[in-house]
């Protein structure tokens, strides 16, 4: 019965006309090849176990253990292994329409992501900035020259990696965006840039892409957003 209560709930967002369909809807219809070893009936147990507050884990088709984390009307994060998850996010575009960014992280132990965007019917969206990130991001270059690390390129290489990790909340369109270099580098390596570092960045969806903003980064409280 609660499946078929949540199979109706599902079709109200999939009237025609309707600018937007809830995030459960697109968990439902996510792609075989971008979501592999979950059917569409697993999917809606999951939810449906989220929902009566169980724990919503289940053993997925190709053997690997799932559990959906986090649910809302906008956001939802699956993890899909023990070293990886998968984020979906509704974002509004300017036009009043929103469109789906998916953000997949695998930890190895590096934390790595990718983010895609996609409409609501899991077309693939090209035209929107992406995060464009590098050393400078994350390092004071002031500090580093302070602490004779001006020449030293290597931290610089690594960055540019790309060893980044994004998180996604519900009730906000900001896209937390962590560096993993300490993590790749290990403690003892990294101990000399802790002081120039700055794990931790914002970005602001403007409608079009992701763009860094200082002011947003310094007046949130970073405590309650991981």
């Amino acid at each position: 019965m609660r499946k078929v209560v949540l199979l109706l709930l599902i079709t109200c967002f999939t009237v025609p006309g309707v600018w937007s369909r809830s995030v459960v809807e697109c968990f439902k219809d996510m792609p075989a090849d971008l979501l592999p070893g979950l059917n569409t009936a697993m999917k809606l147990d999951m939810v449906d176990f989220f929902n009566s507050g169980k724990t919503a884990r289940m053993l997925g088709l190709l053997g690997s253990e799932m559990e959906l984390k986090i649910l809302t009307e906008d956001y939802l994060m699956l993890q899909t292994s023990a070293a990886s998850n998968v984020q979906l996010k509704l974002l509004p575009l300017k036009n009043g329409s929103r469109i789906l960014a998916v953000v997949n992280t695998v930890k190895a132990p590096a934390a790595s992501s990718d983010l895609e965007f996609y409409n609501l019917d899991w077309q693939p969206i090209d035209t929107l900035a992406k995060p464009r990130l590098s050393a400078a991001s994350f390092l004071n270059q002031d500090c580093l020259q302070q602490k004779g690390h001006a020449q030293d390129m290597s931290v610089e290489e690594l960055n540019s990696l790309y060893f980044y990790e994004y998180n996604f909340q519900s009730g906000n369109n900001f896209l937390l965006v962590y560096s993993s270099l300490p993590d790749f580098l290990g403690e003892e390596a990294f101990a000399g840039y802790r002081d120039c570092f700055n794990q931790r960045l914002v970005l602001e969806w403007t409608g079009k892409g992701f763009l860094y903003s200082s002011s947003v980064t310094s007046s949130l409280n970073f405590s309650l957003l991981r």
